[in-house]
């Protein structure tokens, strides 16, 4: 399994895995219960268990809940120590809806791999119906829905030695079309990377070479859909990283209809030529507005100082010599205005490193079929289509 889809796993916890295997678990007798095991096991985890069903007059619980999942020729094995589902039901539709959805003691690991987390509460959940997920096993995290999550006291291990806790992710959803909310904000809390919980080797080493023992980041990300307009926007993706520096991504594309969004949620990887279908819808997308903020804490100056020693010349003489180098691989951009502008700003930048940030602003939407167009045939002008500029702040 790689990295990109451990991620997936872990940030899909509350609904598990979809991976492939067959419906073999025991029924429990409470239907909502049961309707969430045909569920999970139809998106593919396997050889599922349990070992005692708790009834309440709102709910019902699973307790030491086992399965495993499949990745190519990797094996992984997921517990859970308790699931409530409380306030479900099913409705005429064959929908599973469930008010809360609570999980606790949680663990994802392998041979090689592992991630643990105390708890994730979950409110307002509706899954797909069985036949989807049966027909469309990816449909069991690409169509579910719910009003937010909160995922406490997590950790990433591997077995080469590397330890990553993260405090709290936290999301929230909010005024939907269908499954796909309008609003959505995503908090995670103190991802601590410190030197002693790093494998050794030569990432370690670097950061012990910069005078890093450890570093703290959290995350905000935040988007919004009109679903009238078919704008997509993201008002910040914005990571903050103590000692290192602060980095925001914004960005705002159309042409995401309801109808596009409706074929992206429901795409089954396994259907090449729908993939290839919604690949073309997604030409016709464009680009209103991107930007990239990046504002410097120590790490800038941290690696100007350490490389400046090495190289054994003062720190603006080693930024000549980098602006130096850089002066070919400018050149075959083929726009000198461009050349100029990346020239002065990060010079400007790497002398007194404070802000840096790259924005995207066309005077109208630009369609990414155009820019796929232009790129073959006049590279050199994308820049001025989609009005690049770079600037070095205080």
């Amino acid at each position: 399994m790689n990295k990109t889809t451990r991620l997936t796993a872990v940030l899909a916890l509350s609904l598990l895995l979809p991976v492939s295997g067959a419906v073999a678990f025991e029924p429990t007798g409470n239907a909502v219960a049961d309707r969430f095991l045909e569920l999970t096991e139809a998106s593919g985890t396997k050889d599922l268990s349990y070992g005692s069903v708790t009834e309440s007059s709102d709910g019902v619980s699973l307790q030491a809940l086992v399965g495993t999942m499949t990745d190519g020729d990797e094996t992984f094995t997921v517990k859970i120590a308790n699931i409530s589902l409380i306030n479900g039901s099913i409705n005429a539709d064959d929908v599973l809806s469930v008010g809360e959805l609570n999980l606790s003691g949680f663990s994802l690991s392998s041979p090689e791999f592992a991630f643990t987390a105390e708890k994730l509460d979950s409110r307002d959940v509706v899954f797909p119906t069985l036949e989807q997920v049966r027909t469309n096993p990816s449909a069991y995290n690409s169509t579910s829905a719910y009003s937010s999550a909160v995922l406490t006291s997590a950790a990433f291990a591997t077995e080469k030695g590397l330890y990553l806790p993260i405090d709290e992710v936290r999301l929230s959803n909010s005024d939907f079309v269908g499954n796909m909310p309008k609003i959505s904000e995503t908090r995670i809390t103190n991802v601590a990377l410190t030197t002693e919980n790093l494998p050794s080797g030569d990432f370690r080493k670097s950061l012990t070479d910069l005078g890093y023992t450890a570093i703290r980041f959290d995350v905000a990300a935040d988007w919004r859909w009109d679903d009238t307009t078919g704008t997509f926007e993201m008002p910040q993706i914005l990571i903050t990283g103590s000692e290192v520096g602060d980095m925001n991504w914004r960005f705002r594309l159309g042409g995401f209809t309801p109808e596009l969004i409706t074929d992206l949620k429901a795409l089954n990887p396994a259907d090449e030529a729908k993939a290839q279908e919604v690949l073309g819808k997604l030409q016709a997308t464009s680009i209103e507005a991107i930007s990239v903020d990046f504002t410097n804490k120590s790490i800038v100056d941290r690696v100007l100082d350490q490389q400046s020693q090495k190289a054994g010349v003062p720190r603006s003489d080693f930024v000549d010599r980098t602006m130096a180098s850089l002066v070919g691989p400018m050149a075959a951009l083929r726009n000198q205005a461009f050349q100029d502008m990346i020239e002065s700003q990060l010079r400007a930048f790497l002398t007194d490193p404070k802000n840096l940030k790259l924005s995207v602003a066309p005077a109208n939407p630009v369609p990414i079929a155009q820019i796929v167009g232009m790129a073959a045939i006049a590279p050199q002008t994308i820049p001025d289509i989609l009005g690049v500029r770079i600037e070095a702040g205080q």
